[in-house]
């Protein structure tokens, strides 16, 4: 059974069985990967070291203060970005050659088959 999703009376949430980059539907291009960022938990700056440091090393980051941070998850998405002016002569010239394409095609089908290409 793939439920895709999920509706009740209280509220409307979407259900997926695996994970968002996995499915087609949502994603088409698996060439635009994920950005994935480690979420923290914990302290980095103001710590003291600990009494104890001596049986148990106390964590240090790079700049030598002491840290309790930890990862405790994942924050996973994607970015997209460009420049309008940009983008939009992209899809002018996009266009251009698309259309070019389509009446090569046109043409090529009308000396095969002696009757214009529909479309």
């Amino acid at each position: 059974m793939h439920r895709k999703t999920k509706l009740t009376n209280l509220h409307y949430r979407k259900f997926y069985e695996d994970e968002l980059e996995n499915d087609k539907s949502l994603f088409p291009d698996p060439d635009e990967p994920f950005i994935n960022i480690g979420v923290k938990r914990g302290q980095s700056r103001g710590l003291k070291k600990s009494w104890f440091s001596f049986f148990t090393a106390d964590k240090v980051d790079e700049s030598g203060e002491v840290t309790n941070e930890k990862v405790v998850g994942t924050f996973k998405g994607r970015i997209k970005v460009y420049n309008k002016e940009e983008a939009k002569e992209y899809g002018r010239l996009k266009r251009e050659k698309m259309a070019e394409i389509f009446d090569l095609l046109s043409q090529i089908h009308a000396k095969v088959f002696g009757a214009p290409l529909e479309m």
